[in-house]
């Protein structure tokens, strides 16, 4: 992955999201922050959200099946990337500039998380913290669990079936928010649950545009005597 593609999945007036027609054959790559003209040809993301914009809108944006997939990998790979970096810096002990900055702040931030490596590694396998105390074998087991989890998401996230890639984008979407509660910075990702929601609850923007175009002037005359 490039450092602008990295750059545009964690800076939030670069973020994109990946669509789809209903068909599932035709990607789009489309900026958050891109304003559409509203339409008949129906979108849909990974997690759920849909839209309705004007086709000829979309020429700019699409991309082939292989740029989507190789897009929702490289976006994969941000938040498993940083997941790594992130476990080895703290089981090590973290890079100087963190225990520098722990020393700045003093005892307090030492006792606060006296093991941060195990800490995370607990909240990514949703394993009880005191089960690594004194036991190899449970830490053993619950990097084995982490590094399966990894396959299985890398694995669904591509894999063409709208229930597995929302299952992996509802887990990338929990490791970012873990690594965010850790101090490491991480993207934001779709939620699934939250976009099927809004989806069902919440008008369009394109939708409110033809829907206020499509109402008439009262008629003042109405109702006086």
């Amino acid at each position: 992955m490039t450092q602008d593609e990295s750059d545009s999945m964690s800076d939030p007036e670069l973020a994109k999201t990946l669509w789809t027609d209903e068909t599932g054959k035709r990607c789009f790559l489309i900026p958050d922050a891109q304003e559409l003209p509203p339409g008949d040809f129906a979108l849909r993301t990974a997690a759920g959200r849909e839209r309705k914009v004007h086709p000829d809108a979309l020429t700019s944006f699409e991309v082939s099946t292989e740029e989507g997939v190789a897009w929702t990998k490289a976006q994969l790979g941000t938040v498993v990337g940083l997941l790594k970096s992130g476990l080895k810096a703290r089981l090590l002990g973290g890079e100087k500039g963190e225990r520098a900055s722990a020393d700045e702040q003093g005892d307090d931030a030492r006792r606060t998380s006296p093991t941060p490596g195990m800490d995370l590694l607990a909240d990514i396998t949703e394993t009880p913290r005191e089960r690594f105390d004194g036991d190899g074998r449970a830490v053993a087991r619950a990097l084995r669990t982490y590094l399966e989890d990894v396959a299985e998401t890398t694995i669904d996230a591509v894999s063409g079936e709208p229930e597995r890639e929302q299952g992996a984008r509802q887990r990338m979407r929990s490791w970012a928010e873990t690594l965010r509660a850790h101090g490491i910075a991480a993207p934001e990702v779709e939620d699934p649950d939250r976009s099927s929601e809004d989806a069902s609850t919440r008008t369009s923007p394109e939708a409110e545009h033809n829907e206020s175009h499509a109402k008439t002037p009262k008629d003042d005359s109405q109702g006086r005597s």
